[in-house]
C-alpha cells in the first residue's frame, strides 16, 4: 500500500487459506478519525502501544488462514523500541465473548525491534485448530510500537 497517515507504509503477506475458490480481500487505510469516531473498535489501548497505522480488511467470503500475515511497516521513525500488530477480535479458537484489541503477543508471537526506518514481523503459524479468520465485515489491524 502507498504511503498514508504520517508517511507510514505497510505490506501484509498472506499464506495458505481454506477458501474453496478465488476471492477478493480488500485492505484499506482506516484513519484514526474513523477508528475513534465512526467505527467500533475505537483506538488501540495505550496498554498495547501507540498505533502508527490502522488497516481495515474486508473479505468477499469467510476465509481462514493457518498463519498470521507477514507484516512490514516503513516510516522515518517509530514511537518506541518494540513493534508489532494488534487485531480487533477474539484471540484463540472458540473463545466467544465480545471482540477486543489483542496484541500479537496474545497468540504467542514476539514483537520486533524497528531498524533502518522499518520493522518486519514474520508470519506466525498458529497451532490447530486456531486460524486467522476474515469475514465479510470490517476487520481491523493496528500496527503499533511502544
Amino acid at each position: 500500500m502507498p504511503s498514508a497517515d504520517n508517511g507510514y507504509a505497510a505490506t501484509l503477506t498472506f499464506g495458505s487459506n481454506d477458501a474453496t475458490s478465488n476471492f477478493n480481500l480488500t485492505m484499506s487505510w482506516a484513519t484514526f478519525t474513523q477508528i475513534t469516531g465512526t467505527f467500533t473498535p475505537g483506538a488501540l489501548p495505550a496498554s498495547i502501544g501507540t498505533a502508527v497505522l490502522y488497516l481495515d480488511l474486508v473479505s468477499a467470503t469467510s476465509v481462514g488462514f493457518t498463519a498470521t500475515p507477514g507484516v512490514t511497516v516503513s516510516g522515518s521513525s517509530f514511537p518506541g523500541t518494540r513493534c508489532g500488530f494488534a487485531f480487533y477480535g477474539n484471540a484463540g479458537s472458540g473463545t466467544g465473548g465480545s471482540p477486543v484489541w489483542n496484541s500479537m503477543t496474545a497468540v504467542g508471537l514476539t514483537e520486533v525491534t524497528p531498524s533502518g526506518g522499518s520493522f518486519s514481523v514474520p508470519a506466525g503459524t498458529l497451532p490447530p485448530p486456531n486460524k486467522v479468520q476474515f469475514d465479510t465485515t470490517d476487520q481491523y489491524i493496528a500496527l503499533y510500537c511502544h
